[in-house]
């Protein structure tokens, strides 16, 4: 779900107006497999904006289909845009088949990449506030025409509060991802509390879900040292 990293990017350089609405269709929420969602329903209408909440708070995978099918003429000139950026920001190690990230054919990407698209992304003060909201209330107009009430609580341990950052650091954004074969996943962006030095650390390739949030406080550690 990291891939999320470049769909947010894609949206943030090219929606001129994040209150526009964009719609829910029968390809937005059709996956084979059980995945992390934003709960969208056929039919619904709801803003880019909270769209971007969906995508980055609960890593909602409908959000990213919904986003890549509404900004452009189609679902396959988003892959394009998103490929061309990667190109562009010299992520050459990095191919794009789908906006949300789950497992596919030719579609992969590398740490050093990663830090590429992230360095791009912290430029959206959007992305810092939304990627480091705990927990997020967006309100959709469903198909026949009621409000509902959609709550999404952020993925990231850190920013949920579940685990504790180094305490040398301040989480300013960050996102989680987890497949199959890419084991568990973590970009974070953060201040030295001390110095005011910023980083972007991407640990991919973890064990388990508490190992990835591990494994980034011994690299604070590391630079700590």
């Amino acid at each position: 779900s990291l891939t999320k990293l470049m769909t947010a990017l894609i949206i943030f350089k090219n929606c001129k107006d994040l209150d526009e609405k964009y719609y829910v269709t029968t390809e937005t929420i059709d996956f084979d497999i059980d995945v992390s969602k934003a709960n969208l329903r056929v039919g619904d209408e709801i803003s880019v904006r909270d769209l971007l909440y969906g995508l980055l708070v609960p890593s909602g995978n409908d959000a990213a289909m919904c986003l890549a099918e509404n900004l452009v003429d189609s679902y396959d000139n988003f892959i394009i845009m998103m490929n061309n950026e990667a190109e562009r920001l010299g992520a050459l190690n990095t191919h794009f088949a789908n906006p949300h990230g789950l497992d596919s054919d030719y579609h992969f990407s590398t740490a050093y990449d990663l830090f590429l698209i992230m360095r791009e992304l912290i430029k959206y003060p959007e992305f810092l506030t939304i990627s480091t909201t705990r927990e997020y209330t967006a309100k959709i107009k469903s198909s026949d025409g009621t409000i509902r009430d959609e709550t999404w609580t952020n993925t990231n341990l850190f920013v949920s509060g579940e685990l504790l950052i180094n305490d040398n650091l301040t989480l300013l954004g960050g996102k989680t991802g987890s497949t199959e074969n890419a084991g568990y996943c973590l970009a974070l962006y953060t201040r030295d509390k001390s110095t005011g030095d910023e980083y972007i650390s991407i640990v991919l390739n973890a064990k388990s879900k508490r190992n990835v949030y591990y494994n980034s406080n011994a690299l604070f550690g590391e630079i700590a040292k």
